[in-house]
């Protein structure tokens, strides 16, 4: 299903969203709200419940993007 939202975090690049996995971990252990995390960054409060989940169990390794699988795209880059 593709999101018809502007601000669709899927559409960030790997390493953005990554880095904005972390911020939004360190911002709930630094004693804010998942609530206030969600609306601060655009994101569903489900999402960051997860993701402080997922860090909690399995540490920040776990935020970190990991690589698509499946083969690569094949494009023809000579234009025509």
């Amino acid at each position: 299903m593709k999101s018809t939202r502007a601000d669709d975090a899927r559409q960030l690049d790997h390493q953005v969203l990554q880095a904005l996995r972390l911020r939004a971990v360190q911002a709930v252990a630094r004693g804010c709200t998942v609530a206030q995390v969600a609306e601060a960054y655009g994101l569903n409060r489900r999402t960051v419940f997860r993701w402080v989940a997922t860090y909690e169990s399995a540490g920040p390794q776990a935020l970190m993007a990991r690589a698509i699988p499946g083969r690569p795209r094949n494009v023809d880059k000579s234009g025509a």
